[in-house]
């Protein structure tokens, strides 16, 4: 199963990416970073050095192409990003409260 990480920079996607690198079943091939754009992951997740060599891509939302994808986004962002991916059909994993709490709850 194909796998995208958004916002794989932080330390949600890095060590989300270390357990996916370590299944059977999963390939992990978007690593994305808007900032990062062209550095290789490990150089920013020395735990991963010799697991992977992906590198931080700045892909849109629109342009991934995979079977899976994790947000490891910061709140709020998950948003914006989920409905595209779920009308591409690519089921999708929020890792942000976004969706974890109704709207009312968590702006209080």
């Amino acid at each position: 199963m194909d796998i995208a990480i958004i916002g794989a920079s932080g330390y949600t996607g890095g060590e989300l990416m270390r357990l996916l690198l370590n299944h059977p079943s999963a390939e992990v091939v978007v690593a994305t970073s808007r900032r990062l754009d062209g550095t290789p992951v490990a150089s920013v997740h020395p735990h991963l050095r010799g697991l992977t060599d992906l590198v931080f891509r700045n892909t849109e939302v629109g342009d991934i192409d995979a079977d899976f994808a994790f947000l490891a986004v910061p709140h709020t962002a998950a948003m914006l990003i989920a409905g595209t991916l779920g009308e591409r059909g690519i089921k999708t994993v929020d890792l942000s409260a976004d969706y974890r709490l109704p709207k009312d709850v968590y702006e209080k």
